[in-house]
């Protein structure tokens, strides 16, 4: 990050992500979140936690209940946070309407938070 303080903002918002978990990403809720940096894996439709066997890494990632993901860490290399997404669809259309929903919400979100 180009300072310290866009850097401290990014870390507490990674915080804010992991102790008030995302509900709804774009129209898809939310199932599942990974949070690579503690090892848990949390099934939100039973409240189940497991524990994921990688290394941990500052990676949290939701899985909705249409099967899209979407999954943030920080660049190893660049000062900046690097989302992936990834989208189901009956269809192209279907696919790309997903996409540009949750990529939207989503970045709303991470705006909203580092601006915070």
């Amino acid at each position: 990050f180009a300072t310290s303080l866009e850097a401290e903002r990014s870390r507490e918002f990674i915080r804010q992500l992991q102790t008030e978990p995302i509900t709804m990403i774009g129209p898809e809720r939310v199932v599942e979140i990974l949070n690579y940096g503690t090892s848990i894996h949390l099934d939100l439709r039973t409240q189940e936690e497991s524990v994921i066997l990688l290394p941990k890494e500052g990676v949290l990632q939701w899985i909705t209940e249409g099967g899209s993901k979407v999954t943030l860490r920080p660049s190893g290399t660049e000062p900046k946070m690097k989302l992936y997404l990834e989208v189901r669809g009956e269809d192209r259309l279907e696919a790309q309407e997903k996409l540009l929903a949750i990529k939207e919400t989503f970045h709303d979100l991470v705006r909203s938070g580092l601006e915070a």
